[in-house]
């Protein structure tokens, strides 16, 4: 198990250590950007211009968290759908569900990991500053946007694989309209009109994610009919 994981990452391991530390710069950023603004109006008056005129940007994190979903979901399949290798794959000597397992959740724990962390260390710098209420206003769009590119990634993965042409293209096609639909949703905290615009917009994203995983399977399901030659 240890060798196929390995295999797995070495796929994608330039495109995770990149976006590990562009993940670990944005959030350095904005905490030094809290910090410098913090000191010039001082925390209460900073945290009224928040509360009111929401003064914030996750300064193009969440356009990165998903443009890595994109990225990484191609490197892990690219080689394998280029050199018709997945065929292989999934005809490994172990079960079915185990081979798509490392196909596709191999790429995902390791993008799952550096989200957990964007969490985690902007929950430690938004409590640092500012009340429990307005760190979990300004986290909910992180985390809707991690939920939304757990989505992607499906989606981006099953148009790789997806044998036939036309399906692909259409694959690609509803991707870019949700992610236009996306960005109307749930835009970044200073480009909203108000805190929680959407306070259901997780339930569209969780159906999105769904959408993913199913289009993956059958997309997998086609590769292994044999339509790729």
């Amino acid at each position: 198990m240890r060798y196929f994981i390995y295999k797995e990452f070495a796929k994608f391991r330039l495109g995770f250590y990149v976006f590990a530390i562009s993940a670990i710069y944005c959030v350095a950023w904005i905490y030094f950007d809290l910090s410098d603004s913090i000191d010039k109006f001082s925390i209460t008056s900073y945290t009224l211009q928040l509360m009111y005129n929401k003064v914030f940007s996750y300064n193009h994190l969440d356009e990165l968290n998903l443009l890595f979903a994109v990225i990484i979901a191609i490197l892990s399949m690219f080689y394998e759908r280029q050199n018709a290798r997945i065929r292989l794959q999934l005809h490994f000597p172990q079960s079915y569900s185990k081979n798509i397992m490392l196909l596709t959740l191999v790429p995902l724990c390791f993008l799952l990991f550096v989200y957990i962390f964007e969490i985690l260390a902007l929950f430690l710098v938004f409590t640092k500053f500012f009340p429990i209420e307005i760190s979990n206003a300004l986290l909910i769009t992180l985390i809707n946007n991690i939920i939304f590119s757990v989505g992607l990634y499906f989606v981006a993965q099953s148009m790789m694989v997806e044998p036939n042409n036309k399906r692909a293209i259409g694959i690609l096609f509803i991707g870019v309209i949700c992610v236009w639909i996306y960005f109307k949703l749930n835009p970044d905290v200073g480009n909203s009109s108000y805190y929680y615009l959407n306070e259901i917009v997780w339930c569209y994203f969780a159906l999105w994610v769904v959408f993913g995983a199913m289009t993956l399977l059958y997309s997998l399901k086609n590769y292994k009919r044999g339509y790729i030659k």
